[in-house]
């Protein structure tokens, strides 16, 4: 069994004749904490929608576990194990707490063991299974983003995409998350992960990347990456 879980070879791909992209290639390993770094309009968004088939790519492939899923739908990815908790959480408001996560488990690989998926969800979040009944809207913004990651593992994934998943959180609660994120990877589940908190990302992370105008610029162990002048004054203020 190889190393990489997910590989992408000289991806391009925009919004029309708008080119965010331009020849990206990378690789997650297994089991791994990946992270994907840059400024604002970077293309990190972009690149998470790519992965999880929200955006075609126009030029390149993708592979998951070595199998091509270049053309694949996105509703195919998720059944491979590809979730994504995308920048802004979008949970259901008007639904509970538990409503949330039924949607989650929704897909034919799973749906079977959606109560047993609950019952996980509810022991990993405590304080979820405590609002079980409250509906999305009234949960605190961390609350919401534990909601958010909840519902993206009741897919049962291999590979979970975070994008921004400390936006709009206190400082607090932002270590909160990341130390959740820690444990997702420690149960076999491998994340790549956009974040605009550099610092704290490539204090956990395993490898990193960093993005500057859809072109990958720099890569290496997140220690590595750090202690780069380039990304110390660039992304760390230093």
């Amino acid at each position: 069994m190889s190393d990489t879980l997910l590989e992408l070879k000289n991806v391009s791909a925009g919004y029309g004749e708008v080119k965010v992209l331009k020849g990206v290639s990378l690789k997650v390993r297994r089991g791994s904490i990946t992270a994907l770094i840059g400024a604002n309009g970077a293309g990190k968004t972009t690149l998470m929608r790519v992965v999880s088939g929200l955006i075609p790519v126009t030029q390149g492939t993708l592979a998951l576990d070595a199998v091509d899923i270049t053309r694949e739908a996105s509703s195919v990815r998720v059944e491979r194990g590809i979730s994504l908790i995308p920048e802004g959480r979008l949970i259901f408001p008007d639904f509970s707490v538990e409503e949330n996560l039924k949607i989650g488990g929704y897909i034919s690989r799973v749906r079977s063991r959606q109560s047993e998926l609950i019952k996980q969800m509810y022991r990993f979040f405590p304080r979820l299974e405590e609002r079980r009944n409250q509906a999305g809207e009234t949960l605190s913004g961390g609350e919401q983003q534990m909601l958010a990651i909840a519902r993206g593992l009741m897919a049962d994934p291999r590979l979970l995409l975070l994008d921004e998943p400390s936006l709009g959180l206190a400082p607090q609660v932002v270590a909160q998350v990341f130390e959740k994120i820690q444990e997702v990877r420690s149960k076999g589940v491998t994340v790549f992960i956009v974040e605009q908190d550099v610092r704290s990302t490539l204090a956990f992370a395993d490898y990193a990347y960093v993005l500057e105008n859809g072109e990958l610029q720099l890569e290496g162990p997140a220690a590595d990456v750090r202690e780069n002048p380039k990304v110390k004054e660039s992304y760390l203020g230093l």
